[in-house]
Parts: structure tokens; C-alpha cells; sequence
């Protein structure tokens, strides 16, 4: 009797061991979830993000971190700024953030800051072309055949293409020596490039700051603004509408998700939706051939800028 209790209790003993150990896994294997899920947090500025109103970018930004984070099992809170120096702060000399959405003349203003901290730079490409040229359109019977023709005309650009009137500046300044303000009768504003076009077609406006890529697409889609509209002057292609900054403390597991994320964003219906609401065909990462380029052009006009402030003292 003895003998048979003690085999029961053995048993017992195997059974509450055997139930310890499977929970005892069970513990384990939930703990290493959360250790080993990422966490990240990213910064969206509406400033100057060309092509989107507020409610679109947030709208867009959100879905792709939520993609990215229910791809990558990454948890990621997302911060929306309303003013550069705040997100440049917060960027810089913090590691607060993962990743950050900027305005490439943003970027271009502070660059020397920016990189003492980004890992990459990723740009939005809307063409078939890696970056964009910009380009100063005119009707072909307005009479405007230089940029001296423009002076008390009224022309018009995209609302939140900075770069774009800096364009126009910096062509003003090297051949003019004065900027547009004072020079031209106004500059007004649109949503989109098509608006711009189609008033310096119709003769509201002067003369449009558009993307050249912009103006073939409406000239393919409608051949009457080919004969009509000509390209009074064009920039370098260097110009990109969105950048993306990732933070070099993040490490490689968030970078390569969001790679991954990238390079998903055409195979599936979700990420069609991200490229739609951007207007965008991808994301690229910028060489340093090519951020060298921009970050020259932009010094250029800021010397240019500089001798005709000195002159005009």
C-alpha cells in the first residue's frame, strides 16, 4: 500500500513539474515578445509639405507608421509639428525620434545640424526621374522671352514649394541682381501645380514656378498647352518634394524595417493607398552625390543672396 502511494505521489510530482515547466515556457516566450519588440517614435511637419493639406498628411503618415508597425511588430508613436525649429530641436539633441518628415528647404537650412545625427535620407519621387527640375512657365505670345520680361507681371507657384520661389530668386539675383519681391507685380498661390499651369494658360496669371514633370504630364494630357506654353527658364534636377531623415541612434533593426516597408509599398493594396495619398511613385534614398548637389545650389543662392544684401545697403 505504501509502495503504491509512493509511485501516485511520483506521478504527481511529474504531472505539477510537467504543468511548471510548459507555464514556466509559456512566460518565457511571452517576456521575449516584448523584449524583442522595437520601439520608435516619429515626427511629421506639416510646414511646407508640398502637395498635402494637414488632414492628408496626417492621414497618410499615420497609415505607414501603423503598416511598418503591424509588419514589424514595432510599436511607434507618432508627433505632428506645426513649426520647424520645434522638430529640428527635438531631431538634433534628442533621440527622441526614429524618423522625421521635413520640407527639403528645411533641411537645406539647417543641414549642418541634420547631419551630425541622420543615418539616411530618403526622398519622395513623383516623376519618372530620381529628383525634379523646376521650371518658370510663360505663354509663348505673352511677349516674355527673358526673365527681365517678368518684371511687374504676376505670376504664381505652388503654395508650399519654397524651394521652387527660391528657384526664382536665385535666377533673379545671378542675372538681375535683385530678388522677386519688388521686382514682379505679385506671387500668388495654389494647391497644385495643374491650377498654375492652366492660369498661365488662360492669361489669370503671367507666368507659373512648376515642376517640369508637372508641365509634361498636363502638355501629354492636353497637347494645346504644348503649343501655347514655353519654359522660360529651368533648374538644375535636384529638387525633391518630401524628405525623410532617419535618426542613426536607431539602430539597424528600425532602419531595415523601414526599408522593408519601402520596398512593399507597390506590392500591396495598402501601400498603394500611402503612394496615392502622398502622390508619389516611391521612396528613394538620396546618394551623397546627389544631397551634395542640392546643398551647393542652395549655397549658391545664399551667397547670391548675401552680395545683393551688401550692394543694396
Amino acid at each position: 500500500m505504501g509502495s503504491k502511494m509512493s509511485r501516485s505521489s511520483l506521478s504527481e510530482v511529474y504531472r505539477c513539474l510537467k504543468v511548471l515547466l510548459l507555464s514556466s515556457l509559456m512566460v518565457v516566450s511571452l517576456l521575449n515578445a516584448e523584449i524583442l519588440r522595437q520601439e520608435g517614435s516619429g515626427g511629421y511637419l506639416s510646414e511646407g509639405t508640398d502637395t498635402l493639406d494637414y488632414k492628408d498628411g496626417r492621414i497618410a503618415f499615420e497609415m505607414w507608421v501603423n503598416d511598418i508597425a503591424e509588419k514589424e511588430n514595432i510599436h511607434i508613436e507618432v508627433e505632428f509639428y506645426d513649426e520647424h525649429k520645434k522638430i529640428l530641436d527635438d531631431f538634433t539633441n534628442s533621440t527622441k525620434h526614429w524618423l522625421i518628415s521635413v520640407d527639403p528647404l528645411f533641411y537645406l537650412q539647417d543641414y549642418k545640424k541634420y547631419d551630425k545625427t541622420v543615418r539616411d535620407i530618403w526622398a519622395s519621387q513623383h516623376g519618372p526621374d530620381r529628383l525634379e527640375k523646376m521650371v518658370l512657365l510663360v505663354r509663348k505670345s505673352s511677349g516674355i522671352n527673358t526673365l527681365a520680361d517678368i518684371k511687374g507681371k504676376k505670376l504664381m507657384s505652388q503654395k508650399d514649394d519654397l524651394l521652387g520661389r527660391i528657384f526664382l530668386d536665385k535666377e533673379l539675383f545671378a542675372t538681375h541682381a535683385c530678388s522677386s519681391e519688388g521686382f514682379i507685380d505679385s506671387m500668388s498661390m495654389t494647391d497644385k501645380d495643374s491650377t498654375a499651369i492652366l492660369k498661365t494658360y488662360f492669361g489669370q496669371v503671367d507666368a507659373s514656378i512648376v515642376t517640369k514633370h508637372s508641365f509634361e504630364l498636363a502638355r501629354e494630357m492636353n497637347p494645346a498647352l504644348g503649343k501655347e506654353l514655353k519654359i522660360l527658364v529651368e533648374s538644375p534636377r535636384l529638387f525633391a518634394p518630401l524628405l525623410i531623415l532617419t535618426h542613426r541612434s536607431a539602430g539597424d533593426e528600425l532602419d531595415q524595417a523601414f526599408a522593408r516597408s519601402v520596398a512593399d509599398l507597390e506590392n500591396t493594396v495598402k501601400g498603394r493607398n500611402i503612394l496615392t495619398l502622398f502622390k508619389m511613385k516611391r521612396m528613394i534614398i538620396l546618394s551623397g552625390t546627389e544631397l551634395q548637389a542640392m546643398r551647393e545650389y542652395y549655397q549658391e543662392y545664399l551667397d547670391l543672396k548675401r552680395r545683393f544684401v551688401e550692394v543694396s545697403r
